[in-house]
Order: C-alpha cells, then structure tokens, then sequence
C-alpha cells in the first residue's frame, strides 16, 4: 500500500513539525499572513472553488521560504486529489535552499510526494526518476522504497524490482503495516498467494481498520482457496466500508456458488 497518499496528513505534520521552528513563524509577521492565506485556500477548496484556493496559496507563498507553509499547501492539494495542481507546489518546495541535513532529509520525503503524485498520474518514468531522487538523498527512506515498490506492484511492471524494493522498506520498518502489505501484494501479483498471505494477514493485524489491507488481506485468502477466512475479511472490509462493491460482488459469488451445491 501507498500510504503517502492515503495517510498523506499524518506524513504532512511529521514533515511541518519537522522543519517548523519552535516559535520563530508566531513572531513573523509575514508567516502569520501567509498562515492566513494558507486558511482562506483551504476554507476555498472545501467549497470546491478551486481556482480562487489556488490564488490564495500563491499569496500564501509569495517570496516565502517557509516550508512548513509549502508542506501545508502540498498537503491540502493531495488531500483533494489534486495531485496535477500539486505538482508546480512541490517543485516550488524542493527549489528551497537547503540549510542542514534535517532539510535534506525532508526534501527526500518531498520527492517521495512528487513520486506519489506522478504515480496517480500514470506517468511512470516520472514517479521513478522522484523516487530515485528521494532515496539518493536519504538511502533510508522507508516511505521512497515502499511506495516505489507498490507503485510497481500495482501496474504490474517490474515485479522483481518491486519486491526488491518492498522487501528494502519492510527491513527498515518491520513493525509497518503499509510496508507489509506492499511486501505482500507484490507477492500476490506474481502469483506467490501463500507468501502473500503471510505477509498481509500480518499487515492487518498491525493495520486492523485500513481497508485496503483488509481487502488485499481477503483477496489473497480466497486466492489459496480459504474461502471461509477469506469471507470473514471481505464482511470485514464491508463493516469498514458498507458500500466496497468489490467485497459485496465477492460475498455475492460465494454464496451462489454454494447454493448451487
């Protein structure tokens, strides 16, 4: 799983916490009317009028070189999924001049945004050409190897590479459910459903209310013939998620086969 996307505001304050100063931006006049800025874009896009939330954030950013501001900008585009409006904002962020190496290690977790986003897209060679960037800058960037992998896993391309990279991510981070079920749906996209299962189940013990673990989870069970568990997921997936189509299309199958009996 991808988690950038999906859990993109958890990753964002880590990144704004990160690079934030203790208490410099609250005696800024100019942060706080970025601070402003940045609300008045966001109360936009909660009324979907995009393209006056897009000219609040350029205000925001106006000759600023605050990343937490850039961050909290990139953040609310991709939680709209706005991921092609985004990109002009993440390449903004990554021109900023770096100070230290805490700065370099979140212009690795920018490029893993830029990656992400290029992988909604569709543009492959994109999302890998960030990605490489991000982990040249951090050889440790669970989150860069994860998504990477996924990303591959999902097109089905490049099965190999991706498990390399998926098995890379879960090392870093074993106690990880996102990295677990990469790990384990790159195993369930070669065919290898019992690795699969192994490994996803774990995820879902770790990630018990992700339902896209949930539903990898269930997929891989019915994939090595455990129906009965495999049901128990996708109600579970249903309990997540009441209207999931795949899951009910799934229960559906199950009992007209056995009806059919």
């Amino acid at each position: 799983m991808t988690p950038v996307i999906r859990v993109k505001a958890i990753i964002l304050c880590s990144l704004i916490l990160l690079t934030a100063g203790c208490g410099t931006w609250r005696q800024s006049v100019k942060t706080r009317t970025s601070m402003k800025q940045l609300k008045v874009g966001a109360e936009m896009l909660e009324k979907d009028k995009k393209a006056l939330a897009l000219k609040a954030f350029d205000r925001a950013l106006a000759g600023s070189s605050d990343r937490t501001i850039h961050l909290g900008v990139i953040g609310l585009l991709m939680n709209k999924e706005m991921y092609r409006e985004s990109i002009p904002y993440i390449r903004r962020a990554l021109a900023l001049p770096e100070n230290n190496g805490r700065y370099r290690m979140t212009s690795s977790n920018t490029y893993v945004m830029l990656g992400d986003v290029y992988g909604k897209l569709g543009d492959l060679p994109q999302a890998e050409a960030a990605y490489q960037q991000a982990v040249r800058l951090n050889d440790n960037n669970a989150m860069a190897y994860n998504d990477w992998g996924y990303m591959l896993a999902e097109s089905g391309q490049q099965l190999d590479k991706a498990l390399r990279l998926t098995r890379k991510a879960v090392r870093l981070r074993r106690d990880n459910g996102f990295f677990l079920d990469s790990l384990g749906w790159v195993y369930y996209q070669k065919g290898d459903h019992v690795r699969a299962v192994e490994y996803l189940g774990q995820a879902a013990r770790l990630s018990p209310f992700e339902l896209e673990i949930r539903l990898h989870y269930a997929k891989a069970l019915d994939a090595v013939g455990n129906r009965q568990a495999a049901l128990v997921e996708y109600a579970k997936v249903l309990k997540l998620s009441p209207s999931n189509i795949d899951a009910k299309e799934r229960i559906r199958t199950f009992y007209l086969k056995n009806a059919s009996k």
